[in-house]
C-alpha cells in the first residue's frame, strides 16, 4: 500500500525507483541473504534480522 501510495504521482520515478516487501522467513532468506540460523537465534522480527535485511538489500540494489 506504501509504494502504491507513493507511484501514484507523476515524477515518482525521478526518487522511487523500487521496493521490496519481505515479510515470510523464506523471503528474507531467499531475496536479502538473511540465514536461516541468524532467523532462528533471534527471531524474524529481531534487531539483528532487521540489519541483516538492510544489509542485504544493499548489497543487492546499490551500483558497483
Amino acid at each position: 500500500m506504501i509504494a502504491k501510495w507513493l507511484t501514484i504521482s507523476r515524477g515518482v520515478s525521478d526518487f522511487f525507483e523500487r521496493g521490496i516487501v519481505c515479510y515470510s522467513n523464506d523471503a528474507k532468506t531467499e531475496l536479502l541473504g538473511v540465514p536461516p540460523k541468524l532467523i532462528l537465534d533471534h527471531g524474524a522480527v529481531s534487531a539483528e534480522v532487521a540489519q541483516a535485511m538492510a544489509e542485504g538489500l544493499l548489497e543487492r540494489t546499490l551500483p558497483i
